[in-house]
């Protein structure tokens, strides 16, 4: 590419962080969502100061969100699919992503990646996907360049993974 200033080995690492949880964002502890985070970071080779971070959430976890990663781009939009379709639109310049980034890791399992994702791999930048196993779409991990399977945080942290929860409301399903 003419006049590129793609660092090698520089990711654009987009993190979808309630798709991440295993549960309902308001019933995920601090834990669950600190833990969320930094095992999708591990599982996933990132390198603060190398990588580009940026953080998708719901307007009500923006705070969330800026305080486990500081110096990260943390995005939000209302409603349903907000996150996720912030993030897309961090992806939408295809030409601009092939020229900073070797890669994209999308932290995501959900299938509005499946189109941002083609596009980026048509123009020859390689997509990793990293997922919680039963919640990935099928057609986004088929396509991805690779695909990095995650653990849920409950399975780690057991009912610390949750918040207490209301007389009545039961309990979040830590199996699932």
């Amino acid at each position: 590419m003419k006049g590129t200033h793609r660092d090698e080995g520089r990711r654009l690492v987009v993190v979808d962080l309630e798709n991440l949880l295993g549960c309902a964002p308001e019933l995920a502890s601090d834990a669950c969502w600190a833990l969320a985070l930094t095992r999708a970071l591990e599982a996933v080779g990132f390198v603060a100061g190398r990588d580009q971070l940026v953080v998708g959430v719901g307007p009500a976890w923006v705070f969330t969100a800026a305080v486990l990663a500081p110096g990260a781009r943390v995005v939000t939009r209302p409603g349903q699919s907000g996150a996720d379709l912030a993030l897309c639109a961090c992806l939408e310049d295809v030409d601009l992503v092939a020229a900073r980034y070797s890669g994209v890791v999308i932290a995501s399992g959900d299938h509005e990646f499946v189109r941002p994702m083609l596009r980026l791999l048509g123009a020859g930048v390689p997509a990793v996907v990293a997922a919680l196993p039963l919640s990935a779409s099928t057609e986004l991990t088929y396509y991805a360049s690779d695909t990095v399977w995650l653990e849920r945080p409950a399975h780690t942290l057991g009912a610390a993974a949750q918040v207490g929860t209301a007389a009545g409301m039961g309990a979040v399903a830590l199996a699932a």
